[in-house]
């Protein structure tokens, strides 16, 4: 039995305007990514009730539980013709993408702010702070309209990776994904979302080591393609873009060219030539931290990809919003290798016919 869904049509800043009469929708979220949604009106719907940023408000109710928000969307284009009108909308996450990381100057020109924080979460915050300004930038400021920013602690007996990277003058939303992707592989990977809470409150959130639940403990499905809960698996063992030891050239010239090597021990020995060597040119910078820092990530991006990619149904023994959701790390089972994979999008279709609902996974 489908869930029972309600739409609703509302003001950007929250407040209700009605209940749409819908004949389809489909609406997707995506992890460090923006979501999007679609809803099909009937034709003789007026146009006029429509606005840029208008929000639409996803309600659902499983058959287990009571009605909830889903996710709301910004209005950002609209297509009508004589059948049916289609609106389409972006998720909060869009908001980032609105905005470049920079920092004012006063009348004297002397900077006010430069970008000072060395830890992933830093530049998250340097991302929503974009979006939320404490002091001196108004017309920037979106927290009278329900924006804020806030997140949990750094899990006890972790240590965020420190990072040097330059973000001003750059899309928020880039930014924000760039210094993610320089999490995965280390301790703690770091992740970031809104969340919509009723009526108007968007939250910055930062995640720690995992967006959603760990489900590969005992107790939990194992999911595979033989058990009827993945579609379209591939499997992909990739080496061919492969690199054992980075060398990054710093200042210097010649013999007194500063030059720091990297290397991964256990990937060299794997085979008689798997010694595969690439430099890394900095030859402005004379911090053998910096030089160590970006050699090490070099390495971490040059490692190979064993990964497998699938779309997860949702039956029996693998139901949306209980065995899995997004972000949730499962365990799955194919081709006789067993991958912890991620959750990294979900995507919802509604119509005549019911809910569908498929989930896209990747891990390695």
């Amino acid at each position: 039995m489908s869930a029972r869904y309600e739409i609703w049509l509302c003001m950007p800043t929250g407040e209700q305007i009605e209940p749409l009469q819908w004949n389809r929708i489909r609406y997707t979220r995506a992890v460090n990514d923006v979501g999007m949604c679609e809803v099909w009106l009937p034709s003789d719907y007026d146009l006029n009730r429509l606005g840029i940023d208008y929000r639409i408000d996803i309600w659902r109710a499983p058959e287990w539980a009571s009605a909830e928000l889903q996710r709301w969307y910004y209005i950002r284009k609209i297509v009508a013709n004589e059948e049916t009108i289609r609106v389409i909308g972006v998720d909060p996450i869009d908001l980032l993408r609105r905005r470049i990381v920079y920092y004012e100057y006063d009348p004297a020109g002397a900077q006010v702010s430069e970008i000072t924080a060395d830890t992933i979460a830093g530049f998250l915050w340097e991302c929503a702070h974009t979006l939320v300004y404490d002091a001196g930038l108004a017309y920037r400021d979106l927290s009278s309209y329900g924006v804020r920013r806030s997140g949990p602690q750094v899990p006890i007996g972790y240590s965020l990776p420190t990072i040097h990277y330059q973000a001003m003058w750059r899309n928020a939303l880039f930014v924000a994904q760039e210094v993610c992707k320089r999490s995965l592989g280390t301790d703690v990977p770091v992740y970031f979302d809104f969340e919509c809470v009723p009526p108007k409150t968007l939250d910055f959130r930062i995640y720690y080591g995992l967006r959603g639940v760990d489900r590969t403990g005992d107790g939990f499905p194992v999911f595979s393609y033989e058990a009827g809960l993945l579609d379209n698996p591939e499997l992909t063992l990739d080496y061919s873009n492969e690199v054992t030891v980075v060398f990054a050239g710093g200042s210097g010239t010649g013999t007194s060219r500063i030059v720091r090597e990297q290397y991964d021990a256990d990937r060299i020995t794997r085979s008689p030539f798997g010694r595969i060597e690439a430099f890394l040119d900095m030859r402005s910078e004379s911090s053998t931290d910096v030089l160590d820092d970006h050699a090490k990530q070099e390495l971490e991006a040059a490692r190979p990809r064993i990964s497998l990619a699938a779309t997860i149904r949702d039956a029996p023994g693998s139901r949306y919003g209980v065995d899995w959701a997004l972000g949730d790390r499962l365990k799955i089972a194919y081709r006789g290798y067993v991958f912890e994979a991620d959750v990294k999008k979900v995507d919802i279709v509604v119509d005549e016919d019911g809910e569908q609902i498929s989930g896209t996974i990747e891990g390695a």
